[in-house]
């Protein structure tokens, strides 16, 4: 990338500025693994669309696989993909490149499975659109109070089931406490993300469906040549699996992310995954601390300090004091 490029602002107007060394560095590594830790107003988002540019044009201009970004929400999708898309035209986002969320790629793995006939889902095929919810389905109990919910699950031969559990994850309300009444809305062609998690993680269990492993192994390496996560303590046991399926099929791999902020805890995020994962597949780490937010000395001074998780004493605050950011231990605490 350059070492001057352009971000969007507020309004969506294009804003230029120059690259810091530390996003440079970053942008532009061939670690096989990389894991960029990346503190507030680093600019995380503002790397990856760097990267992306990089990775497609310079790094692997000539294999014939994509670059695949991967978010969590669809407004942060749809964010770097507008980020790309300025920074380095609609064609390199196009086939086989692409900037999804972890859901929708779940999706595509589960629908690959099931199109090869490694499983057999109730409605013949995975629907093209994947809800978030139940809240619409008339079938679902939307207070199931202390009712055991249904889940969807994989038995030995790739065939769906129905499983009990009493787990808010695996069962989010609104939800199904009648089995039945489950399958039933499957068979006419609905499910949720959370139907998609909870088969695709049954599905990738090495020790009870090793074909099925293998096959999304296969399925990875042969579509993608690196993968970008950003925010990427956010994901969750499955979405760990992913990517290491991908690091095992040879994908190149970039994690950025800020190990104090994990935000979807409502679909199993877990640091200390993310943390285990950095450590057994021995991810090369560059520090992007970051200061563009920071106006005081004493502000980048705290900020370096939590970056770098030692201790720091904060001054009292005094009556006539202006603040722009706001530290609490809960949410009680900060409003």
């Amino acid at each position: 990338p350059a070492r001057r490029s352009c971000d969007c602002g507020s309004g969506g107007h294009m804003i230029v500025h120059p690259m810091t060394g530390d996003q440079l560095r970053a942008a532009t590594t061939r670690a096989p693994l990389c894991y960029v830790k990346a503190g507030p107003g680093s600019g995380k988002t503002y790397l990856a669309a760097e990267a992306f540019g990089f990775l497609r044009h310079e790094r692997y201009r000539n294999d014939s696989r994509g670059v695949l970004g991967v978010t969590f929400a669809r407004s942060a999708r749809a964010e770097l993909e507008t980020r790309v898309r300025k920074r380095w035209g609609s064609r390199t986002v196009g086939w086989p490149n692409g900037i999804s969320t972890f859901d929708e790629l779940h999706r595509q793995l589960l629908r690959y499975l099931v199109t090869q006939g490694f499983i057999t889902w109730p409605s013949g095929a995975l629907p093209a659109k994947v809800d978030d919810s139940w809240l619409d389905h008339p079938g679902a109990t939307r207070k199931p109070g202390n009712k055991v919910r249904s889940m969807l699950t994989l038995d030995g031969e790739g065939v769906i089931g129905v499983a009990r559990t009493t787990s808010d994850r695996t069962a989010p309300k609104p939800c199904f406490t009648d089995p039945a009444k489950l399958v039933d809305a499957v068979k006419a062609g609905f499910c949720t993300h959370t139907e998609v998690r909870n088969v695709l993680g049954a599905a990738l269990e090495p020790s009870a469906h090793p074909a099925f492993s293998e096959a999304i192994t296969s399925c990875l390496g042969r579509s993608y040549c690196h993968i970008i996560v950003d925010e990427s303590f956010d994901m969750n046991l499955l979405d760990t699996r992913v990517i290491e399926h991908a690091i095992d099929a040879g994908v190149t791999v970039t994690l950025v992310g800020d190990p104090w902020q994990s935000l979807y805890e409502f679909r199993g995020a877990s640091p200390a995954r993310v943390n285990e994962l950095l450590k057994q597949r021995d991810f090369h780490k560059i520090d992007m601390p970051g200061e563009r937010r920071y106006l005081t000395d004493e502000m980048k001074t705290l900020a370096k300090c939590l970056f770098d998780e030692r201790p720091f004493r904060v001054l009292a605050a005094q009556p006539e004091d202006e603040f722009e950011f706001v530290l609490a231990h809960d949410w009680n605490a900060l409003w």
